[in-house]
């Protein structure tokens, strides 16, 4: 949903102006805004992957399981790489 998208680069363009600019700019806005914004953002979109992959299992005939280890493999293959790439930098 490129609306989605959208409104996840302007929670990440508040986070990042939070921390740029002066306190005396940012009075009207903190990037706890951006950081609120993003993860009920987050939550919906995982939230729908989980349920399409849970009605598509059911079809299939796959245990639910199953289908949680690959929704947290793919998540880890993802997130650990640049988790460790920053812990080097």
């Amino acid at each position: 949903m490129p609306q989605l998208d959208a409104l996840r680069a302007i929670a990440v363009g508040l986070v990042i102006a939070s921390h740029w600019l002066p306190v005396r700019q940012t009075f009207w806005f903190n990037g706890g805004i951006g950081v609120h914004l993003f993860f009920v953002l987050s939550g919906f979109l995982i939230t729908g992957i989980l349920l399409d992959a849970r009605r598509d299992a059911d079809a299939a005939g796959v245990r639910v399981s199953a289908v949680m280890g690959r929704f947290y493999l793919r998540r880890a293959l993802r997130i650990v790489p640049v988790f460790y790439l920053t812990v080097c930098v």
